[in-house]
């Protein structure tokens, strides 16, 4: 199957649209500066996890 195939298939049934919005719904719940967190990904933009808690990267 060719990677235009694939694009193709992921169109159908609204999943393009579903893809191109999933970064967005994840970035509006994102954990604030001193909130818990357990990854880096937890956290909003321009904080890191560091001792399960969100803080400024430096």
């Amino acid at each position: 199957m060719t990677g235009t195939a694939v694009a193709a298939r992921l169109a159908t049934g609204h999943l393009q649209q579903h893809l191109n919005n999933e970064p967005t719904a994840v970035a509006e719940n994102c954990v604030q500066v001193g909130l818990p967190c357990h990854y880096d990904d937890d956290c909003c933009p321009g904080l890191v996890c560091t001792w399960w808690s969100c803080v400024y990267a430096t």
